[in-house]
């Protein structure tokens, strides 16, 4: 999938597993990015914040004292609403540290037809696509789940947010994916970067379908393979065995890659 180049080395490791297709740490070449822009819609609704009580506990938006989680995670599919916010929102409820994105060119939703979605640029309030469609056709949106979506959508954040322009949001611990393609360019895109910090960070693709039923079931199973990466004293070391742990009980193949910030 990868050129050699010189500004890209290939280390290969963890190769003893038979179970793991990709073990490649990325070195990234030097690309700047931009941050997000959106003229069109400007940012105008609030998020409530957790509050940090010490190093170790906050307390949540609901008041809840939750347990601080020590990894940075990223959940990434391609329009940012449904597998990647199934996943945040499951994530981000059990206290983790977690954001989510999409790497494709604009937010797509289904519309009436195939042929007909509903586009939208990245940075658009989720809110706005929930109004909008519920003006539009009230009865097909909520038959068809894009209404209870969004509604999950925005009590998690404000809008979808694109991978290729989060660049000043710092670096994350584990990155997880739904779909080859996705990891592809979240690979893509990180081998890329200016390399800085030298901080390792696990690209980690789980397949999940593009439907509200195995979004669910998709998120389940990322939050129980987070949970074993933050039992660990160094998820560099673990994560080989924790992957084929996860496939011998899931029956679900999972491939993965080591890159760099």
């Amino acid at each position: 999938m990868y050129n050699s180049s010189s500004s890209l080395l290939h280390y290969h490791l963890l190769t003893h597993s038979p179970l793991i297709h990709r073990t490649t740490i990325l070195l990234p070449a030097s690309t700047p990015l931009s941050g997000i822009s959106h003229p069109r819609y400007p940012l105008r609704f609030h998020i409530k914040e957790d509050r940090v009580i010490n190093s170790t506990e906050f307390i949540n938006a609901k008041g809840v004292k939750k347990k601080r989680m020590k990894l940075r995670y990223a959940m990434v599919c391609s329009s940012n609403q449904n597998r990647s916010m199934e996943s945040h929102f499951v994530l981000k409820k059990q206290g983790f540290d977690v954001s989510s994105y999409g790497t494709g060119t604009q937010v797509k939703l289904p519309g009436p037809s195939i042929r007909e979605p509903n586009v939208y640029d990245f940075g658009t309030p989720y809110k706005l696509m929930y109004e909008e469609l519920r003006r539009k056709d009230p009865e097909l949106y909520k038959r068809n789940g894009i209404l209870p979506m969004l509604k999950r959508n925005l009590s998690v954040k404000l809008a979808p947010q694109r991978w290729q322009d989060n660049a000043d949001d710092g670096a994350f611990d584990v990155v997880f994916t739904f779909e080859e393609r996705v990891f592809d360019m979240v690979a893509e895109d990180l081998h890329n970067r200016d390399q800085v910090l030298m901080k390792p960070v696990a690209i980690i693709n789980l397949e999940v379908k593009d439907n509200h039923e195995e979004a669910a079931i998709g998120a389940r199973l990322t939050l129980d393979l987070c949970q074993e990466l933050e039992a660990t004293e160094s998820w560099v070391d673990k994560i080989d065995d924790i992957i084929s742990t996860f496939e011998r009980q899931h029956r679900r193949k999972i491939f993965y890659t080591i890159s760099f910030y």
